[in-house]
């Protein structure tokens, strides 16, 4: 499955409360470290698109803005390497 050509804020928000461990009313920074886990598989599942997964990358994805930041620059870089 391909990808939005952008992730937003509500969609890592949307993506947590899958999870079962968010409601999606919950709207806070900090993402605990299954999470970031379920972050992880669920963009690589539905983006098709490999994260690197280094200490640096899980410690950025540990806030909504950094898990954007990531998937967004993971997004760009497979559309430009196809």
């Amino acid at each position: 499955m391909t990808g939005p050509a952008s992730v937003s804020r509500a969609d890592v928000l949307a993506i947590l409360a899958e999870s079962g461990t968010r409601p999606l009313d919950v709207q806070t920074e900090q993402i605990d470290s299954f999470g970031v886990a379920w972050l992880v598989h669920e963009a690589q599942r539905r983006f098709g698109v490999p994260l690197p997964i280094t200490d640096d990358l899980l410690a950025e994805m540990t806030t909504v803005t950094g898990a954007v930041c990531v998937l967004r620059a993971a997004l760009d870089s497979a559309a430009a390497h196809p």
